[in-house]
This record gives structure tokens, sequence and C-alpha cells, in this order.
């Protein structure tokens, strides 16, 4: 089960949306609403690896908590951040300054927070922007090596499709052993482990919210079977993949984090990534 963070300030607001939300089915029962007081709190949250959903009220983005709420969106650009409030002057400040932040969707007090329907609709499309590639991509991407970051986002934007080394060979321009000797010269993880974890990311992403079985997973991201994903993950991660459903993505990030604390400091911010070729090229 993932997390919706709530942190706002005005008590009768917040109570009304906490009881909007648990009792907007589905979300109240795949979803634990959890009340915070302070954008620490938040952050401490959102590092346990379950969060999916922060909704933040407009007092708590005012000029003295906008450093904080930026330091947010720094440290968490894959967790939409809902703006909550009302049309008080000094919201509708808070709310232009958050526009600047990315703040993703607005919920109007007294409207959104009245019918669960209604915010079950609103926010379950925030939750859908969580399970996206390009949500994956931001928590992956800002750790990794330059010269490993093609590969990823190929990999990763291309699932199911790319199963093997020479799939994302072909897409880099490059012979298979030539792209296993580039990774392995810069101190990262062979290829064809670099394409198993960002597929088991993917896995993770659509188990957390608990709406699809491991069965339902392992077929869409590709795998022949349950045994073939359960394997891996065990070999890879040290988890089955039902303990994926709860900070799996997290999971994948450290493992991948982990595999690459040994290249040289250098080669980390200026080696030059393989070039992933036009399709029409790589053909």
């Amino acid at each position: 089960m993932s997390t919706i963070v709530v942190l706002v300030a005005d008590q009768q607001r917040c109570a009304r949306l906490v009881m909007a939300l648990a009792d907007s089915a589905p979300l109240g029962d795949r979803h634990e609403v959890r009340t915070v007081l302070t954008w620490n709190a938040a952050i401490s949250a959102a590092q346990r690896g379950d969060v999916r959903l922060v909704i933040v009220g407009l007092r708590m983005c005012d000029d003295g908590s906008l450093a904080e709420c930026r330091r947010f969106r720094d440290e968490f650009p894959a967790i939409p951040l809902v703006a909550y409030g009302g049309d008080r002057p000094a919201e509708i400040r808070s709310l232009a300054a958050l526009g600047t932040i990315g703040v993703c969707a607005v919920l109007i007090a007294g409207v959104d927070d009245v019918s669960p329907s209604h915010l079950a609709a609103l926010v379950r499309s925030q939750l859908l922007k969580s399970r996206s590639p390009e949500a994956l991509l931001a928590w992956l991407l800002p750790a990794m090596p330059l010269v490993i970051r093609p590969v990823i986002e190929f990999v990763v934007t291309r699932t199911p499709d790319v199963r093997t080394v020479n799939d994302v060979a072909a897409a880099c321009g490059v012979h298979p052993r030539a792209l296993r000797r580039r990774l392995q010269s810069a101190h990262l993880p062979a290829p064809d482990t670099l394409i198993k974890l960002c597929r088991l990311a993917h896995v993770a992403l659509l188990l957390e919210d608990g709406e699809v079985s491991v069965e339902t997973a392992a077929r869409r991201v590709g795998y022949e079977s349950t045994r073939t994903l359960r394997k891996q993950c065990t070999r890879l991660l040290g988890v089955t993949p039902r303990q994926l459903a709860r900070g799996g993505l997290e999971r994948v990030a450290g493992v991948l984090r982990d595999a690459c604390r040994a290249i040289p400091a250098n080669q980390a911010t200026h080696a030059a990534p393989p070039p992933v070729a036009d399709e029409t090229t790589a053909a």
C-alpha cells in the first residue's frame, strides 16, 4: 500500500480533506493517508519510499516556507505535488510562487474536498503520473553517471520491448561487446544487469498501489513467467516480487547507486555517453 501525504496547517480543512480521501473509493482502500505538520516531516515520510503523492496547503508555501517546498521538489521530482487551498489573497500569492516550482494540480477547498468521486478522479490522475516512465526516470537518472544515462533512459522508455543487450547496443550504434567494454571501463554494471534492474523498477511501479497482481505485472513488463521475475528479483534485490509493492522502486534505485559508487569522480561527471541512434539510423 502506498501513501498520500497531507501537509495542511488549517486543521478544519485538513480533517475535511482526509475524510474525503478516505471516502473516495478505491483511494481509501489502496492508499494510506498520512498527515504531517512540517516540510521536514514530509521529507522524512518520502525518504521511507512509499509516498506517491503530496497534497500541500497553500499556507505551507508562503515566502517563509518556499525554500523548504523547493527542497522537497528537488529531492523528490517524481512525487506529484498538489496544492490545496481557497481564494484568500495570501494563498493566491503562494499559488503563483508554486507555479515556478512545479505544482501538478490544484484542489479548491470547499469544492474539490466535498465531492469524494470528484476528488478521487483528480487524485487518481496525479497518482498515474507517478507510475509513468517519465516519473521512473526522475527517480533513477539524477544519481547516475552521465555515461550510463542514455542506456537507462532507453531501457525504461522502451520496456517491455527492450529485453536483450543487442537491443540496447543497436540503439546506441555499437556492437554488444563494445557496449560491455565501455561500461566495464567506467566501472559500471554490465548492460544485461542494467536491463534487468530497469525492468524490475517497472514491476515495482505496477505493484505499489495494489491494482495488479504479480502475474499481471510480469506479463506487462515482458517476463516469460513469474518464475523468471521471482528469480531476478531475489538475486538482484534480495526480496520477493510481492515485497516490491512497498518501496521497491527505491530499492532498485539504491542498488543502481551502490553499483555505480566505484566509478571515478571525473568519469561520473564528464564521461561522454554512448549516443542513442535514431530509429531509422539504427535500422
